[in-house]
């Protein structure tokens, strides 16, 4: 026997089998307690699915995120998932045709691979999901909690709205006076031009618009009369005039045109918002 078994290529010993059989699945087992330690450590939710649709592993956030799925647990299907959950009634949109709204999540699942989506839970929360495919057919997915950016980017949203009413109505205000005025940023470029500027200087939003610098609306008259300054002199005078705006304010003195009219000229440094100057005239 001993002879036979030599030469068919050696006799297992006993237990052998078994005991390799053993060593393979705590050596498995210890793989997979590792990778779930893994997934378990990242603070977003990751989820694998199957070639079909079958849950195949998930992350402790992925179960805190989706703990309103009823028997979420591995091996379950996509659809049997989400099924049970459109029948507790819970999402309003699939009530009387859970069957209905389930397939349609299903149909849309293959376009969304590789695309961030974002979406709302039925509680409120804002999510945004990654799925792709793995190169053995798994489908591997990232499930990420967006509802503190959405809050900011709400607030932001309204705050933006709020300025640009506020704003509105500043330049309201503004165009009802009779007195040239011109806001400018702290590059000196204009931040807001009211009615009376473009008249008293007589210019066009479609001249000088908001946003040029202040230089462009004393060279687009430097040829029309309004300043008594020969052309040798007036790199010098419009450096002067600059320099004295970046200053710390002009009080209100006269200042004649070379066209015979005299106004009031002063800057201002606002004090609730020091990098913007108004300049009068």
């Amino acid at each position: 026997m001993t002879a036979l078994a030599e030469t068919l290529g050696g006799a297992t010993p006993p237990g052998g089998a078994d005991s390799a059989l053993d060593a393979a699945r705590v050596e498995a087992e210890q793989a997979r307690s590792r990778m779930q330690a893994a997934i378990d450590a990242l603070s977003d939710g990751f989820v694998i699915w199957d070639k079909s649709d079958r849950l195949l592993a998930f992350n402790t956030a992925f179960a805190r995120q989706f703990a309103f799925l009823p028997n979420l647990r591995t091996g379950r299907g996509f659809r049997e998932l989400l099924l049970d959950f459109a029948q507790t009634g819970i999402v309003e949109e699939a009530k009387g045709r859970e069957e209905a709204w389930v397939e349609e999540l299903v149909v849309n699942r293959s376009a969304e691979l590789g695309q961030d989506i974002v979406f709302q839970t039925h509680d409120g929360r804002w999510m945004l999901r990654r799925d792709i495919l793995a190169e053995n057919g798994d489908r591997v997915g990232i499930r990420k909690d967006i509802t503190e950016f959405k809050r900011r980017e709400a607030e932001l949203d309204k705050a933006k709205k709020q300025a640009e009413t506020l704003l509105g109505d500043l330049q309201s205000t503004l165009d009802s006076l009779d007195m040239g005025v011109v806001l400018l940023d702290p590059e000196l470029n204009a931040e807001m031009i009211n009615k009376a500027f473009y008249d008293i200087w007589k210019l066009t939003p479609d001249d000088v618009s908001v946003g040029s610098p202040f230089r462009a609306l004393m060279d687009i008259n430097r040829h029309t009369g309004i300043y008594k300054v020969a052309d040798q002199e007036w790199e010098d005078y419009v450096a002067y005039r600059l320099d004295e705006i970046r200053g710390e304010g002009v009080e209100p003195r006269e200042f004649q045109r070379g066209d015979g009219q005299t106004l009031i000229y002063s800057v201002t440094i606002l004090p609730a918002a020091s990098d913007l100057s108004p300049i009068s005239t």
